[in-house]
């Protein structure tokens, strides 16, 4: 992790030390890992600071992150952006979803760092209309499918 931005707001919000899972998924460098523990346990940090992180490292940076519900998504949302509000205030994350509107889409896809949206939507609107997206394609760095 060590982005000292990132340890700030983490300190900031009285995570002090990280539990073995947190610590042990964080220092792993792997393309592919997989986290399971049981609800209310910390796995969201596993993803939310990489994905902060390489947003300090790049402002140019996306992530993707997907969720079966819309509610899962929007509860992920705010547990991000409390989280960057601190470390980096520059990031942008919105959820992308059936109800977002044209106007909200085109800015979500030409400004968006972080997009939490799901399996369906990234098929019916993501992959047809892939150049609309392309800022996001083109500069995403993770892709984090989160489970209930």
């Amino acid at each position: 992790m060590g982005a000292s931005p990132l340890v700030g707001a983490l300190s900031a919000r009285g995570i002090l030390e990280l539990y073995e899972h947190q610590a042990r998924a964080l220092s792993t460098a792997r393309p592919h890992l997989m986290v399971a523990t049981p609800t209310s346990s910390g796995k969201s940090l596993v993803y939310t600071a990489p994905v902060i992180d390489a947003v300090l490292r790049d402002g140019h940076a996306r992530a993707l992150l997907l969720f079966p519900t819309k509610a899962l998504a929007q509860d992920q949302l705010g547990s991000l952006t409390k989280l960057a509000e601190r470390a980096c205030p520059m990031l942008y994350a919105a959820t992308l979803d059936a109800d977002t509107t044209r106007p909200d889409r085109r800015q979500i896809a030409a400004r968006c760092h972080v997009i939490l949206t799901n399996p369906d939507l990234v098929h019916a609107t993501l992959l047809p209309h892939h150049a609309d997206w392309a800022e996001l394609l083109r500069n995403l760095k993770l892709v984090v499918r989160g489970s209930p």
